[in-house]
């Protein structure tokens, strides 16, 4: 009707073209029930990106879980106990949660305690079996480089 709903049919054209027939069927009807004059292609995207990355609890609790899940499961859970692929997850998942503020604070001594949980290297196991020893002293903080004594 106004220019800019003209300029935006483009839009709207490509993403249902391109979004998949699951999602499209999610956001079809919340997008139908829409003002006439907030149906475009902008507003149909931001359903679109939405609907695919929202956080809600329910992420949020998965991702926890997860982590607690590799505390108790460690490497063995990784083909190859493959330390780089689970410090690629275990970090984005730390950092999501952080930006959220939703990190537990014990998450560092459950990973250190998933670290641990190897079943060929015992020189691994026992780095990092010292370096979670460290973590429960009040002198010695892990997750930040700072003591907390004075002089």
């Amino acid at each position: 009707d106004g220019p800019n709903c003209q300029n935006l049919s483009w839009l709207l054209l490509l993403v249902r073209n391109n979004v998949s027939s699951s999602i499209s069927a999610l956001v079809e009807p919340a997008f139908d029930r829409l003002n006439v004059c907030h149906k475009n292609g902008a507003v149909y995207l931001a359903m679109v990106i939405e609907l695919c990355f929202a956080i809600d609890k329910h992420v949020i609790e998965a991702l926890k879980t997860y982590i607690n899940k590799f505390g108790k499961t460690g490497l063995s859970a990784f083909e190859g106990e493959n330390v780089n692929l689970a410090s690629i997850e275990i970090l984005a998942i730390a950092k999501r949660l952080h930006q959220l503020g939703e990190l537990p604070n014990d998450a560092p001594k459950t990973v250190l305690k998933g670290l641990q949980k190897v079943t060929h290297n015992y020189e691994f196991k026992q780095t990092f079996a010292l370096i979670a020893n460290f973590q429960c002293q009040t002198v010695i903080s892990v997750t930040s480089a700072s003591t907390n004594t004075s002089p």
